[in-house]
C-alpha cells in the first residue's frame, strides 16, 4: 500500500510541475520565474492576468454569496477610483471644490434618511 501512494505522489508531483514547465516554453520571458530584484511590481498584463483569475476563483466557489460579490466591487471601488484621482494631474482647484461640494450636497440628501442615532454594526456585540 505505501509503494501505491508513494508511486501516487510521484504521479501528483509530476502533473503539478507541467503547468510551470509549459509556461516557461510559451512564456519566454526569463524574468518572471525569478525572484524580482527591486520593488518594482510584475508586468501590467500579468498583474491584470491575477486579477481575472482571482475574481473567477472567487466566483467559482460560491457565485450566490452576496457578500463576496461586495467584498469585489469595493475592492474594485477602492482600487481604481483613488487612483483615477491619484494619476489625474490636470484637475484645477475649482474642480476640487465643485466635487467636494458635490459631496457634501449628497452627504446632506442622504443624511435626511438615515438619523444619526442609527446604529452601524451588529446590534448584538
Amino acid at each position: 500500500m505505501s509503494e501505491r501512494r508513494c508511486c501516487s505522489r510521484r504521479l501528483s508531483a509530476s502533473l503539478r510541475c507541467r503547468p510551470l514547465l509549459l509556461a516557461t516554453k510559451l512564456i519566454p520571458q526569463r524574468r518572471l520565474y525569478e525572484s524580482p530584484k527591486t520593488n518594482e511590481p510584475p508586468p501590467f498584463w500579468i498583474r491584470c492576468l491575477l486579477i481575472l483569475t482571482c475574481t473567477g476563483v472567487s466566483f467559482a466557489h460560491g457565485s450566490n454569496d452576496g457578500q463576496k460579490g461586495m467584498g469585489l466591487i469595493m475592492l474594485i471601488l477602492i482600487g481604481t477610483v483613488p487612483t483615477a484621482y491619484a494619476l489625474n494631474h490636470a484637475v484645477s482647484a475649482r474642480q476640487s471644490q465643485d466635487f467636494v461640494a458635490v459631496s457634501r450636497q449628497a452627504d446632506e440628501a442622504l443624511s435626511r434618511y438615515v438619523s444619526a442615532e442609527a446604529v452601524v454594526g451588529d446590534p448584538t456585540m
